[in-house]
């Protein structure tokens, strides 16, 4: 952006819903952090009309992992799987390893699966809430499953030990601005240089993103 004549200041959040707020008040131009779910239920709630630029940008992918086997087909039997601490990522966790084929759920409708929803636990797992301290310890467990962000903010890398990944398409991140902006210069300039080469390049794997661009 500097080498096309702008001056750019960065604002980094602490909170999810600040970046919005910020945007919708004027304190910040664009904001570049959020999914398109979780952008339709802000504008939803608040009454806004905050507009993700086309294209979207990157994602991030959630995975299957072990330092005990480089195969999803030839898990090891018994042991300790590390899933999520929150009811709404346990849920997807249980989801992705019936995907994989690790767990069979009960065939009854839910919202939301937990542990008790196993039927089928074909490789005698022990299922274990760890959230971010799996990824540190990988040791421990037979299979952690998580997602690359999260890992790679914990240093760890996200493209090594990997047996499966998940790609959901909704959830990739996209530049944001209000509507009254979308055919300015500025915006359409911020969309060229994030959808350079150059960006492509600068934003490597083992960081837990990848472009969608």
């Amino acid at each position: 952006m500097e080498d096309m004549g702008y001056e750019v200041e960065l604002k980094v959040f602490d909170d999810y819903f600040l970046p919005n707020e910020a945007l919708v008040e004027g304190s910040v131009d664009a904001n570049f952090y959020q999914h398109e779910p979780f952008l339709d239920t802000y504008n939803d709630e608040k009454g806004t009309d905050i507009q993700m630029m086309e294209p979207k940008l990157w994602n991030y992918w959630a995975g299957i992992y072990s330092v005990k086997t480089d195969s999803i087909d030839k898990l090891p039997d018994g042991g300790i799987v590390g899933i999520a601490e929150d009811a709404s990522n346990i849920d997807q966790d249980l989801r992705r390893l019936q995907e994989a084929e690790v767990i069979k759920l009960t065939d009854e409708e839910k919202d939301q699966y937990d542990v008790a929803d196993i039927v089928e636990n074909p490789y005698n797992y022990e299922f274990i809430q760890a959230d971010h301290i799996k990824y540190t310890n990988m040791d421990d467990y037979a299979l952690v499953i998580g997602t690359s962000n999260t890992m790679a903010s914990f240093d760890v890398d996200p493209t090594k030990n990997l047996l499966q990944s998940f790609v959901d398409d909704s959830l990739a991140l996209g530049m944001c601005i209000m509507p009254e902006n979308a055919d300015t210069q500025w915006a359409k300039d911020i969309m060229e240089a994030y959808t350079s080469d150059k960006a492509k390049e600068y934003v490597k794997p083992e960081t837990g993103f990848e472009a969608v661009f």
